[in-house]
Formats: structure tokens, sequence, C-alpha cells
């Protein structure tokens, strides 16, 4: 039941199926860069180690960098199909998964970094990525639609390279 692709009665407005399927992609995709900025924000304010610091600020600037790009991206998306809104979802995501794959509470993240030595928060971090990873991997092979699988595809690939970077820092610490 998960990431289903739904088949339209038929659209309300002359807006192409692709472009709906892209903007469903595209929302998912930006919540988690969302939940990966906000993570990764309250990690760094509780993180006093030097060398996690600098990790956990390359994450901030990458979240945030691929915030901006997926929002320009939604945004031109827009532009060219300005009833995109009234049309329906057409991918269904499991959204508790969605939630579940970055740490939110604030209080929760901080009380957690800075009880934890760099490495557990390092490894906390990798834990998220690896579940992000797992998240677009998994919906890359179940889109029919060759550009959201391309947007899932392409998302895999960032988290993967986060974790690759988290796991050598925290290589380095061990």
């Amino acid at each position: 039941a998960d990431c289903r692709q739904a088949t339209p009665r038929r659209c309300r407005h002359s807006t192409d199926l692709e472009a709906i399927l892209s903007r469903d992609a595209l929302q998912v995709a930006i919540a988690n860069e969302q939940r990966g900025l906000h993570f990764y924000s309250r990690a760094l304010e509780a993180t006093h180690d030097e060398a996690t610091r600098e990790v956990f600020t390359r994450l901030v600037k990458e979240e945030k960098r691929h915030l901006a790009a997926l929002q320009k991206e939604f945004e031109a998306l827009h532009q060219a199909h300005p009833s995109l809104d009234d049309e329906p979802p057409m991918l269904y995501f499991d959204y508790d998964r969605l939630e579940d794959i970055f740490p939110q509470s604030q209080p929760n993240v901080v009380q957690t970094v800075q009880s934890f030595s760099p490495a557990e928060a390092l490894y906390i971090a990798m834990a998220a990525e690896r579940r992000s990873y797992e998240f677009f991997s998994d919906y890359a092979d179940k889109v029919e639609y060759p550009q959201g699988r391309a947007i899932f595809k392409k998302f895999a690939n960032e988290e993967q390279r986060h974790l690759t970077m988290i796991r050598h820092a925290s290589d380095a610490l061990q």
C-alpha cells in the first residue's frame, strides 16, 4: 500500500500527470530536507566537539542547499502548471516512516546529543541518513514514472553521500 500510484478519474484541469506526480515526489523530498535541516541545526547547537561540529556544519549547509534547490524546482513546476494545487495527490507515501527518519523534538535532540559522546552523536546521524537513504531507495524502486524515479534516486544518492561522510568522521574519532 506504500507509494501506490492512483489512477486518476480525470484531472480537474489540463495539468499533466507527470507534473502531478513530480509535485508529490518533490513535496516528500522537501519535507525530508526540512526535517534533516532541523535535526542537524539542533545537533550543531548541542555539540561541543570540534570535529563533530564540523560534520554537522557541513550537513546543515548541504541540507540548506538541497532544500533551496528543491523549492526552486517546486516553484518552477507550479509556474509551468498554475492549477497544480487543485489536483489531488497521485502518489501515496508512508508519512509515519518519513517522520521517523530524523528525530525532531528539540529538547530530545539537544539532550541526546549533549548526553552522548561525539561518536555516538555521529552514530545517531548515520542511522538517520541510513533511514533516509532506504526511504528514497524504496520509493525509487516502486515509482513507475521516470521523473519521479529520478527524483528519488537522486535523493537516495545524496543521503548515501551524507552517510559516507558521517561514517568517515566517525571512523576518525575512533
